[in-house]
């Protein structure tokens, strides 16, 4: 397939990155290099499986800033729950419909904003629920 350009913001793309299918506003972010972008989520997703320090491996990651997704269900075969933080609602929006689209179970996606996160002195503790009200 011959990579396209749509020049209309409001169009839906589609795209595949590895075995996974993307689909996002034309207008919305997405990482745009097609060729370094499976080399990226590799890097990526290889470095956030890696033993904590006692050892143990991580079973909860947090994607901040995750846009439509893509590193949250990239690397959500490694991890028993995902959580993506993004500012954006529609992207918010297109990264739960991607994990469906994947049939990916283990993510959810959060319309907020994640400098709290890194500003706070405190422990901060992210919770959203699935249909049946199960937090994690």
């Amino acid at each position: 397939d011959e990579p396209i350009v749509e020049t209309d913001p409001n169009i839906y793309v589609k795209t595949k990155v590895k075995d996974l299918t993307f689909r996002f506003l034309a207008g919305n972010f997405f990482q745009n290099n097609p060729y370094m972008l499976p080399v990226m989520v590799d890097h990526v997703v290889q470095g956030a499986i890696q033993l904590n320090s006692a050892g143990n491996r991580m079973t909860h990651l947090i994607d901040c800033y995750c846009g439509s997704g893509l590193f949250c269900l990239s690397a959500s075969k490694d991890f028993d729950v995902c959580v993506g933080i993004e500012v954006n609602e529609k992207a918010v929006e297109e990264a739960q419909v991607n994990a469906d689209i994947n049939n990916i179970s283990n993510c959810k996606f959060v319309a907020a904003s994640a400098e709290a996160i890194f500003m706070s002195k405190d422990p901060v503790e992210v919770v959203t629920t699935d249909a049946s009200g199960n937090e994690y």
